[in-house]
């Protein structure tokens, strides 16, 4: 930890001589994981009176006078380290392994769980959403991964990823996952998504029908004009501001959309891949709401398993509810948004029941 804390120190430092250099502090909370590194932090700043009246702070750390017009006032820090849980050091039954593979677009970044022994079933490839990585299924991996080769790639462009060197299509990140199961020499896949996820999943079981057996989607949306063109809108491009503002509302979007018992630790450890390469982190929801999910679904003959968890994604996803030619809907009205690191055994449960069934859906 010493190590950390100076970089802490350093990182405390030229954020002072931001403040003092007259860029606007704002409040945020103090978001520490329960292994104590830091993952998204802000400094708490002492408020001090000049004798003319007017109100300024001071970092207790470097003793800089900060000039502000507020009362007391929070800094966010420009750090995002790395915690045990990003390194996949988390307690799980299998461990979650990380490697490299090449692909079209550059390097695959993923994690990957197995079995001691061959257990004969089929592994299971996962996808995540945007514009998260695969960090999303860490949990999820050291419990799926006891009986099955579990493998979560991060998509391109996204967490440790290289990107495309243009705006990708669904189609893209299809393709990509396919040179993962070639990189691995996957003859045959489940496969599992989770919103941008869900719809790769579909379009690489059309790409490669005799290669993926089965679908599990968290989430299977299908969007009104109406709605493309307000979800356009709201997740195009970031505008970045000197103040951090855009961070700060980032992170209150990522609390409100949390589930039933994703606490303020689990969303700090996922909010910092959202805060990666701001000039391309849209990509993923621009091909996302590009892709005709009603019609790639309808075409689908694998069978489906659509997980309708209470999120920002369920009315859409129950209009999948006849379109499939072999699916169905299960609803989760009491999940949400981090129920694979809550919910861990159930879901599990669910996916095994799924995967291993000899029925068709």
């Amino acid at each position: 930890t010493s190590g950390a804390a100076s970089n802490t120190k350093t990182l405390a430092l030229r954020s002072a001589a931001k403040i003092a250099a007259g860029i606007p502090a704002v409040p945020a909370p103090m978001i520490m994981t329960s292994q104590s590194w830091l993952i998204f932090v802000s400094r708490s700043l002492f408020v001090g009176n000049h004798s003319d009246g007017k109100s300024s702070v001071t970092d207790p750390h470097t003793s800089i006078p900060c000039p502000n017009d507020g009362g007391q006032v929070a800094f966010v820090l420009d750090l995002i380290a790395l915690s045990p849980d990003r390194q996949g050091m988390t307690d799980s039954p299998t461990l979650v392994r990380r490697q490299y593979v090449d692909g079209r677009f550059g390097q695959i970044h993923l994690r990957i769980a197995k079995p001691e022994s061959n257990s004969g079933q089929i592994p299971l490839l996962c996808f995540h959403m945007s514009p998260n990585s695969s960090l999303i299924y860490q949990t999820f991996l050291g419990q799926i991964g006891t009986d099955r080769l579990a493998i979560a790639p991060d998509t391109p462009g996204f967490g440790e990823s290289d990107p495309p060197t243009s705006i990708p299509s669904i189609s893209d990140y299809a393709a990509a996952m396919t040179d993962v199961m070639d990189a691995l020499d996957l003859k045959q896949v489940d496969v599992m998504g989770y919103h941008t996820g869900s719809e790769t999943c579909v379009e690489l079981a059309l790409q490669q029908p005799d290669r993926v057996r089965k679908l599990i989607l968290t989430s299977a949306p299908i969007f009104s004009e109406e709605e493309l063109i307000g979800f356009r809108d709201h997740y195009g491009k970031p505008e970045l501001s000197e103040d951090g503002s855009h961070v700060a509302e980032k992170w209150k979007s990522y609390l409100h959309w949390a589930g039933p018992g994703w606490t303020m630790d689990h969303v700090a450890v996922q909010f910092a891949d959202a805060l990666r390469r701001p000039d391309i982190s849209w990509w993923g929801h621009s091909a996302a709401f590009d892709f005709p999910m009603k019609d790639k679904l309808s075409q689908v003959t694998q069978p489906v398993l659509v997980l309708n968890p209470n999120d920002d994604l369920v009315e859409q996803s129950r209009r999948a509810d006849g379109i499939m030619q072999n699916g169905r809907i299960h609803e989760l009205p009491d999940w949400g948004h981090g129920y694979l690191d809550i919910h861990t055994d159930e879901a599990c449960a669910l996916v095994r029941g799924f995967l291993d069934s000899e029925t068709a859906s």
